[in-house]
């Protein structure tokens, strides 16, 4: 389920957008109608995505928090706006300065189409941002979790890293296996350990990576691991000394 933010000074309009959302399955996660709240939400919310009011009434503007957004966290953002047309090319010209993914027009949003427009802005950032998950349609890794779209909706699941177990690598697949289900991605062993992007997850040997917070035990004799599920695997010895860093109270 995506986090969504709204940061938009209509209220009414603000409210019609998040209902459309959410019957997309999407969970809007706040509304704000100032800079100051915008900061403040997308700071302790942590939204996946955001829409932007580019001429918020106020002293910063729609355009000052996505400099924020570019600088704290990147996201993938939506500018909403009712005007067009060149008067206001200088104006748009500042805009485009600062990564959006699109404009949408507040004067007509059709619900049939929003969720194409957050589609498209979610593909294009994940490709540009190297996070597309090869052999799972539309599959993406943003702020500690994998974004994974189900097969039966057109919707995506959220599988939070940490509840990853451990990944088995038989070439050219990979498998993910979480506490909450098992993923088939096209990807090596050593590519999913760089994308995820997670200290704790370390390789063990040449075909396996396990959650290091998930060690039950470590035998130094026979190099042996247990995991909390009970699953037992070998571990590598030119991975044993990392491991041995990475698990000191278990040594």
């Amino acid at each position: 389920m995506l986090k969504i933010l709204i940061v938009e000074d209509d209220l009414l309009f603000a409210k019609d957008l998040a209902s459309m959302l959410e019957k997309h399955d999407c969970k809007v996660v706040g509304i704000a109608n100032k800079y100051a709240k915008a900061v403040e939400l997308f700071d302790t919310m942590k939204p996946d995505f955001v829409f932007v009011d580019i001429e918020l009434q106020a002293t910063k503007t729609g355009i000052d928090f996505a400099n924020y957004m570019n600088e704290t966290a990147r996201v993938p953002f939506i500018y909403l706006t009712r005007f067009y047309g060149s008067k206001y090319q200088e104006y748009f010209n500042k805009a485009n300065d600062t990564n959006h993914y699109n404009f949408l027009t507040k004067v007509k949003v059709d619900e049939a189409d929003i969720w194409h427009h957050v589609e498209v802005a979610l593909d294009k950032f994940k490709r540009e941002n190297n996070l597309l998950i090869e052999g799972y349609e539309n599959g993406y890794v943003l702020r500690g979790f994998i974004y994974l779209k189900t097969k039966t909706s057109n919707t995506y699941k959220q599988v939070p890293i940490a509840t990853v177990t451990f990944i088995n690598s038989g070439r050219p697949y990979s498998t993910i296996y979480t506490t909450d289900g098992i993923y088939t991605v096209r990807k090596s062993l050593i590519q999913i350990i760089e994308f995820l992007q997670s200290a704790f997850i370390v390789q063990i040997n040449a075909s396996q990576a396990v959650n290091v917070h998930l060690v039950k035990t470590f035998s130094l004799t026979d190099g042996v691991l247990t995991l909390s599920t009970e699953s037992k695997m070998k571990i590598g010895r030119e991975y044993k000394k990392k491991l041995m860093v990475q698990l000191p109270n278990l040594t």
